[in-house]
């Protein structure tokens, strides 16, 4: 359980994840910004409803996804 905590803090010091949505055959990435819950390790993802990967994602589509190191402190996300 060490590991996950570890990995629990690392994330939870991030704001962009590297988002891909496979559908029907067709791939999509885009980068996001998310909140992490660690109790349920889920990922939040913000975007708005009329993106591509937004629309691409559902109960049913494959979402694979990287963290990214923020090395700049963002306070709010932009827009």
């Amino acid at each position: 359980m060490e590991t996950l905590a570890a990995i629990n803090r690392w994330l939870a010091k991030q704001h962009v994840v590297t988002w891909c949505v496979c559908k029907d055959e067709e791939m999509w990435c885009a980068n996001a910004f998310y909140y992490y819950d660690p109790e349920r390790v889920a990922f939040y993802v913000m975007s708005e409803d009329k993106t591509r990967h937004a629309q691409m994602t559902g109960q049913r589509a494959k979402v694979a996804g990287t963290g990214k190191l923020c090395l700049i402190h963002i306070s709010e996300p932009p827009g």
